[in-house]
């Protein structure tokens, strides 16, 4: 009878070396915890692609909102235009509006420093 050797990885003779340190690694668990690391790092990737989508979608939904914005700034310095309102003859109006708006937001008696450039740039005040 011919006796052939199995030379599988696996099952490689007691007496080979990478036999008994493969038991080794086995009998305390570090394959086990490999297999359990590894389920692990599937799980935080499976996680990272669902912000990643999160992301995607917080992103277009500001682009929208910028959208909306641009649109309605467009809008008012079209009306401010047509109305004949020389910008002088409101600007403390609008300055005391935004201060009244943003002061507490701003963090500042004055309000937001931001919105009253964007006013002044839209009613065309200081062109």
């Amino acid at each position: 009878m011919d006796e052939t050797k199995d030379t599988t990885p696996g099952n490689a003779m007691p007496g080979n070396p990478a036999h008994a340190v493969f038991g080794e690694l086995e009998a305390q668990g570090f394959l086990r915890q490999i297999q359990e690391i590894e389920g692990s790092l599937k799980g935080i990737a499976e996680q990272l692609a669902s912000f990643a989508g999160a992301a995607t979608e917080r992103a277009q939904e500001t682009e929208s909102f910028a959208a909306h914005i641009l649109a309605l700034q467009a809008i008012v310095a079209v009306l401010a235009r047509h109305a004949n309102v020389p910008p002088e003859s409101v600007a403390a109006e609008i300055r005391d509006e935004i201060k009244a708006r943003t002061a507490k937001l701003a963090g500042n008696t004055d309000g937001s420093p931001e919105v009253l450039a964007i006013a002044q740039a839209l009613f065309g005040e200081n062109r």
